[in-house]
């Protein structure tokens, strides 16, 4: 049978609901008008039905692009993100090392955190009780003072000869020196080398006795490593902490 042809059929219905034909009859005309719509239509639905079945497929690879590109979309901001962090984690090891460098700088800087101007007689370099009670105060502090190093610096007036002046003054630190180191138990290599300056760098005018008086003295100084006692600060990236070293 052709689709949109015309019959007549004349028979009878059987136990199924089939109906049995005896006669059929058709026309000519309508014959020819039904393989007309036959030869014209069927091809034309079938193009349309390769058309149909060609946008599904597209609107399946849409979808399927759709989600390789949220999935691209994903991984480029996890990459970025983790970019960051990257950057973030670098410039914090860049600044912990720079203010390590700054730290290892500093071991040579010092700062003083206490001075005494231990004074003596003329021509003398023997200490008198107030001066050794100068140094028990300066040496108890010393022990509590990490990295620290005592700086000892003999001093005469202008009174006698210039070459006496600076031997005096040498001992006027020698005395320091033992004094701090039998009585308090300081260990020498934390004590700088004591010298004797002589007339050098007074203090007050040599022309008085009162000026002279303060210049016949030693100075004692107990000097800290800036590199020892700084602490190193390290920003962190997460929560913005730091951490003490």
């Amino acid at each position: 049978m052709v689709r949109g042809l015309y019959v007549e059929v004349e028979g009878r219905g059987d136990s199924s609901g089939a109906i049995v034909a005896d006669k059929i009859k058709l026309s000519d005309n309508d014959l020819r008008v039904a393989l007309a719509v036959d030869s014209t239509v069927v091809p034309v639905e079938n193009r349309l039905g390769i058309a149909e079945d060609r946008v599904a497929r597209t609107e399946q690879n849409a979808q399927r692009l759709s989600g390789q590109l949220d999935e691209l979309t994903q991984v480029a901001n996890l990459a970025k993100g983790g970019a960051a962090a990257a950057q973030e984690t670098a410039e914090v090891a860049v600044d912990g090392v720079n203010r390590t460098n700054d730290r290892i700088s500093s071991l040579d800087d010092y700062e003083v955190r206490k001075s005494e101007s231990i004074n003596f007689r003329v021509g003398s370099a023997v200490l008198s009780a107030e001066s050794k009670a100068k140094l028990d105060d300066l040496a108890n502090q010393a022990k509590s003072e990490k990295g620290f190093v005592i700086e000892v610096r003999g001093f005469a007036s202008a009174d006698g000869s210039e070459n006496m002046n600076r031997q005096l003054s040498q001992r006027r630190a020698e005395a320091v020196l033992h004094y701090l180191a039998e009585n308090h138990n300081i260990p020498l290599r934390r004590i700088v080398l004591p010298f004797g300056y002589g007339e050098a760098m007074p203090v007050a005018d040599n022309s008085t006795r009162e000026g002279r008086k303060q210049n016949r003295r030693v100075e004692v100084s107990i000097l800290v490593s800036k590199g020892l006692t700084n602490p190193v600060t390290v920003n962190r990236s997460v929560g913005a902490s730091t951490r003490e070293q």
